[in-house]
């Protein structure tokens, strides 16, 4: 490997975004059952850690906490505890960070997925920069992960000047390149695969290569040499319907499962197996 030696996989399943509804592609799971299932199948097709979007059974944006909670608590006994749950915080510009923030108290996920931008805006001011160290705070109180999700290379910056400030804890540590995110982190242009070189060399320009965990999604038809690419630079991969629903050939993926079942095929010949629950707690905090 270029980056290493070959070492266990997380990968992350993401069946449905907050950017999209049931009309943008009809496959895409949005209720209950139809998610608790995806988990199973995906679980057993190597996914370590599903991710669950801020939407309603009919796709639109929701901070019910309820739903999610439910959620999370089957998953977690279905798996026998094996799949982590991942919220992801992403939502429509506009949106309320503080409601969103609020939802960790009461839903509690293994992992809360966030984007820098949204966390510590770059025209913000000190109120950002408390609300940014509450939230963070809440995190590892609770013993929840935190990812941070970078929209451009030069987030890496905004990342590594706030770690030498102090309001990004040091074991904050495990960062979300997705390439081709518009400004909403859902709808942009399409990544490509050596999108990923930008990233990978900004972390090496800031001493931090051997002192992040790096993941890759990928908007777009892309996303699967994307994510090949990645997962042979030694990072780790978020892959389903959130992103793309095209498979390596272009032809349409029949399911989220598939997808998962395509990219552990190809990490075994990577020699990287998928992660246990132990090694990605481990490798995201």
């Amino acid at each position: 490997m270029i980056l290493g030696i070959p070492r266990p996989i997380v990968l992350a399943i993401a069946p449905s975004s907050s950017g999209h509804i049931r009309t943008d592609y009809g496959l895409m799971p949005l209720s209950q059952p139809q998610l608790e299932q995806v988990a199973l199948d995906c679980h057993g097709a190597g996914a370590s850690i599903l991710v669950v979007s801020l939407q309603d059974e009919g796709g639109k944006y929701c901070v019910d906490p309820a739903p999610k909670a439910k959620l999370i608590e089957t998953v977690r006994s279905q798996t026998d505890g094996q799949m982590l749950v991942q919220l992801d915080l992403t939502a429509p510009l506009g949106a309320d960070l503080a409601e969103r923030l609020a939802l960790i108290s009461s839903v509690a996920p293994d992992i809360c997925q966030i984007a820098l931008c949204d966390l510590l805006p770059r025209d913000g001011d000190e109120d950002d920069e408390d609300r940014a160290k509450a939230f963070l705070t809440l995190c590892e109180e609770k013993a929840i992960s935190v990812q941070l999700a970078m929209r451009q290379p030069s987030d890496l910056d905004w990342y590594y000047a706030f770690r030498q400030y102090g309001v990004i804890p040091d074991h904050c540590r495990s960062l979300l390149f997705c390439l081709g995110a518009g400004e909403d982190g859902v709808v942009g242009q399409g990544g490509k695969a050596h999108d990923i070189r930008a990233y990978l060399a900004m972390l090496d320009k800031l001493n931090l290569l051997d002192k992040v965990t790096w993941s890759v999604a990928c908007h777009g038809p892309a996303e699967p040499m994307a994510l090949v690419a990645a997962m042979a630079l030694g990072g780790h991969i978020q892959t389903g319907f959130a992103y793309n629903h095209h498979t390596i050939e272009g032809d349409q993926a029949p399911s989220n499962t598939y997808q998962v079942a395509a990219m552990v095929e190809i990490a075994d010949k990577l020699a990287r197996p998928p992660a246990s629950s132990r090694e990605v707690k481990t490798l995201m905090t």
